[in-house]
This record gives C-alpha cells, structure tokens and sequence, in this order.
C-alpha cells in the first residue's frame, strides 16, 4: 500500500454518496410550505445510576425518552399561510417529520430517520435591513424518534 509524506498509508477509497437524494417531508402537506435551511434534532434517554452501599455495585434506572430540534427556514420564496402553524403547533394532532438520506450512494445504500409526535414550542425570526432576508428558527419537541 502506498505511503503519504509523512509516512502514513494511503486511507483508500471508502465509496462516495450526494446529497441531492436527500430530503425532508412533515405527514401534513400544508407543513411542508417551508424553505428549510438548516435541522437538527437530538434524542436522549433519561439515565440515573445509584449504588449499593453493602458492594460495589451500581445500577443504572432507565427512565423516559425526550426528542428536541429545530429547523432554520427563510420566509420569502415560498408563500407560507397560518395553516402551516396551526398544522404543526397542534398538541392534539402531533406532526411526524421524515428525513431521508441516500440513494445517492454509488453502492445505493439509504438511510432515513423519522421524528414521530412533533409538536412547535416556539416560533422566532430575525431580518437583516442590508439583505431584507427573513430567518424563521423553529424549535420543537417530538415524543418518538425510529430509523429504517
């Protein structure tokens, strides 16, 4: 195997994939108006550890899941009405938001996760007067989060 430089063997060639297979669809079609431009989402459990003071054994207590992202949208391009906020801020009638990965792949592999129960905590946004360009931040929580 070839060397580098430094002396380092080459890394070899691991494959390639795109982005322009990727995408991003809430379940209700009126949620689906935004321009996004940027998500992120994070997933945790709760996990406690308590310890028996007779050994040196320690338990872990597994407790309740929790689900938070945000997306950065920019208003302007695509008209968005008040039934996108009354589709995705509804507790009653939770949203789910796909992402999909792949198929962009040279060996078409794919991979997707899926945020079920999402719900809009809050709504912000900020315009610059150089640009007039107008940034939506959209945070919310979400009770669920699968792979396929």
């Amino acid at each position: 195997m070839a060397q580098d430089i430094f002396g380092r063997e080459s890394a070899g060639y691991g494959g390639a994939f795109s982005s322009s297979k990727a995408s991003m669809k809430f379940s209700k079609s009126e949620a689906n108006a935004l321009l996004v431009t940027q998500a992120q989402l994070s997933y945790g459990q709760q996990l406690s550890r308590i310890f028996e003071l007779q050994s040196d054994k320690a338990y872990f207590i597994v407790g309740r899941v929790q689900g938070r992202g945000s997306l950065g949208t920019v208003i302007g391009p695509k008209a968005v009405s008040a039934d996108f906020y009354k589709a995705i801020g509804d507790a009653c009638n939770p949203e789910t938001l796909s992402f999909n990965f792949g198929s962009g792949s040279c060996a078409g592999g794919k991979a997707s996760r899926t945020a079920h129960g999402v719900i809009v905590e809050n709504l912000g946004f900020q315009v610059s007067a150089q640009d007039m360009l107008i940034n939506e931040q959209v945070a919310f929580q979400f009770s669920m989060l699968s792979a396929g």
